[in-house]
């Protein structure tokens, strides 16, 4: 895990650090055991404390601890995910392969959840597919593919199986039946919609122009010449 280092004063990393903890949340809850013990020592009220060195850099371990400690306090079981929590898969990175275009298609990739299809933009927009994982959100499917840019900027398209997820406040700008909302978290912009029923999720960095961002998520891969 060391691409996962937190430093004080590393605002981006602090923010690599959240993310992970934040999709660990998602997807998994503590045992009832661990709950409880947890829960035993926080009503003793324990003088001692133990105390996280973050020095140089979190190791492996406190990252599995905190991660564990999270997980025994965290919100209860059937609590929907939300667009937040669906955007924080994009900080973790692939773990598989890109999927190939469709060569019938030529703007479309071959991977699509429940049948919305996603994009692909290598043609039209330079983007291309790099990587892709799959999650769960509270025993949700939540597949994310990866594109990059010439410039090596990664952004990351989570669509969320099940019913869509609660739509977060923020700017929205409708393009044809679809609107999109336009969200700003810490170094990341995030552009969230509907489509098929379902909830799509494009989060980049905060170097990728949100109006970019707008016109890669309106664009229905339908397009190509």
């Amino acid at each position: 895990m060391g691409d996962h280092e937190l430093h004080p004063t590393d605002e981006a990393a602090a923010e690599r650090g959240r993310a992970i903890v934040q999709a660990a949340v998602a997807q998994t809850r503590a045992p009832l055991a661990l709950r409880e013990r947890i829960e035993a020592d926080r009503t003793a009220r324990r003088p001692a404390r133990r105390r996280w060195a973050l020095g140089g850099s979190l190791a492996t371990g406190a990252i599995a601890a905190i991660v564990a400690v999270v997980l025994a306090v965290g919100g209860g079981a059937g609590t929907a995910p939300t667009v937040a929590q669906a955007a924080a898969l994009a900080r973790l990175g692939p773990t598989a392969s890109a999927p190939a275009v469709d060569p019938a298609h030529p703007g479309l990739l071959r991977r699509s959840v429940e049948g919305v299809t996603y994009p692909s933009w290598q043609d039209q927009f330079t983007w291309k597919a790099s990587g892709a994982r799959e999650d769960k959100l509270d025993g949700r499917r939540a597949v994310t593919v990866f594109y990059d840019d010439p410039a090596h900027a990664r952004i990351g398209y989570t669509i969320v199986a099940g019913k869509a997820l609660d739509e977060p406040s923020g700017p929205g700008r409708w393009q044809g039946s679809e609107h999109y909302v336009v969200l700003k978290r810490g170094q990341r912009t995030i552009v969230t919609w509907r489509r098929g029923g379902h909830t799509c999720v494009l989060s980049g960095p905060a170097s990728v122009p949100s109006e970019r961002l707008l016109a890669l998520a309106s664009w229905s891969g339908t397009e190509v010449s």
